[in-house]
């Protein structure tokens, strides 16, 4: 019960973080440069994301878990002070100044948005795939007979590629005219990525797969958020960031809920194939939603 409440209020401040500070880059950011902007912000977020575990690990071995507890802790105090100290405050003209006071009436507003939809149902897939990947990765290893140390392996190379590709993502995004090239592009290499999963059985082929998948998702996911960002109007764009972020934490909620059932009865094979098919589909469903008047 005492972990429950935990989590529970750290989901609250981790939720009311995240959108807010999407919508925050967006409004202080030129239109020509969203790309880079939240190429720089989701590289900070895999970044912190891969030194996390790594300095926890480390800090657990030599002092203890209780400890690693309390470093983190401070670590997000300290964030508290340089939010307070140093963030500017937006233009004016992009805050959210005649925003509905009702969440529903604005989410009925942004279901109306294609784009938006789109967008969301793109991630949603990209997501069952990255789901795929943390949820049953290590299983799949220790089924092929590889020990914890193939694990780290595995998942360093994924993060360390996927923080270093946002960059050069979010240089793509502001030099390219049709930036949904971008987000089918990456989604088609992040699904035969995960089907190429089921065939591999080392290490070094796990690796290259996951460097590559690193890459796909460092592509899409960062010209997705660029996407939200200039698809929605200044006023909505904290809802709609919010939406964003559901629909990560959905589509990893889904893998993890619902493959292990076809693992269990067809195999890891299945399972990524699935994934794949899966990333797919949602990516026509992309693909035919993006370009169509908003109803």
């Amino acid at each position: 019960m005492q972990m429950g409440f935990i989590y529970l209020i750290f989901g609250v401040g981790l939720s009311a973080l995240s959108p807010t500070l999407m919508s925050y880059i967006a409004d202080i950011t030129p239109p020509e440069s969203l790309g880079r902007a939240f190429g720089w912000y989701t590289m900070a977020l895999y970044g912190g994301m891969t030194l996390g575990p790594a300095a926890g690990g480390l800090i657990g071995s030599e002092l203890g878990l209780r400890p690693v507890f309390l470093v983190s802790g401070a670590l997000i105090l300290f964030m508290f002070f340089i939010a307070f100290f140093f963030l500017p405050a937006p233009p004016a003209q992009s805050r959210s100044t005649g925003a509905s006071s009702a969440i529903m009436p604005t989410l009925q507003n942004l279901m109306k948005n294609n784009r938006l939809i789109a967008c969301l149902l793109a991630t949603l897939g990209g997501c069952v795939g990255f789901g795929m990947f943390v949820s049953f990765m290590p299983l799949y290893i220790r089924s092929l007979g590889m020990d914890t140390a193939a694990v780290g392996f595995v998942f360093a190379t994924q993060a360390l590629i996927n923080a270093i590709s946002r960059l050069p993502a979010g240089w793509l995004c502001d030099h390219v005219t049709d930036r949904s090239l971008l987000v089918i592009g990456g989604s088609v290499i992040l699904a035969l990525a995960m089907a190429t999963f089921g065939f591999c059985q080392s290490v070094p082929s796990l690796m290259v797969t996951a460097a590559v998948m690193g890459i796909s998702m460092g592509v899409a996911f960062t010209v997705i958020t660029a996407l939200i960002a200039e698809s929605v109007p200044n006023k909505m764009r904290g809802v709609a960031m919010g939406c964003y972020n559901t629909s990560v934490y959905a589509g990893m909620m889904l893998c993890s809920g619902g493959m292990g059932v076809v693992i269990r009865e067809y195999g890891f094979r299945a399972g990524f194939f699935l994934t794949g098919a899966v990333i797919t589909i949602s990516l026509l469903w992309f693909k035919f939603l993006y370009h169509r008047e908003d109803i």
